[in-house]
């Protein structure tokens, strides 16, 4: 027998978060490095609410912000600091947890691809809670059906469309 739908973890890779997460910290290793150009596409391709967890939503905030902080610069130590001004340094887990995302960093030239991987999930995420709301809403037969399934069908052309930011 098929598992409850609602029994199943959501769609998540929180090791390509913490990747992406580490890509944009990283100023160099091994000779690797997150293109410049790269990092600016990010704000094209993921939105915060993307992130599964809510500790890489905050990192990506002290990211940005420290980003725009520093002249479009940033490494560990500043997004530490950001994370401080925000009252969230502990809250995510310190520095230890800093360095797991930077230990995490398979190629920092790939932060595209793990970003691309974290769409993919959110995109997934909302899908499944369209579908799960839908469901819910049409055992009601108080809602007209039409009216349900048409709004299905927006919120999923919703998401086919809006490709870049913005869940």
């Amino acid at each position: 027998m098929a598992a409850n739908i609602t029994s199943r973890v959501p769609p998540k890779n929180l090791d390509a978060e913490k990747s992406c997460l580490g890509c944009q910290m990283l100023v160099e290793r091994d000779g690797n490095r997150a293109i410049p150009r790269e990092l600016e596409r990010l704000n094209d391709v993921l939105s915060i609410d993307d992130y599964a967890s809510d500790s890489h939503q905050s990192i990506q905030r002290a990211i940005w912000a420290s980003r725009e902080r520093n002249d479009g610069n940033t490494d560990v130590l500043l997004v530490a600091e950001e994370l401080e001004r925000m009252g969230l340094f502990e809250a995510v887990g310190g520095d230890v947890y800093l360095a797991d995302i930077l230990s995490t960093v398979p190629h920092s030239g790939h932060v595209l691809y793990y970003a691309s991987i974290i769409r993919d999930c959110s995109k997934r995420r909302l899908a499944i809670e369209i579908f799960r709301s839908s469901a819910m809403r049409a055992y009601t037969k108080s809602e007209d059906i039409d009216e349900v399934v048409n709004e299905a069908i927006e919120s999923l052309r919703g998401i086919m469309k809006n490709n870049g930011t913005g869940s």
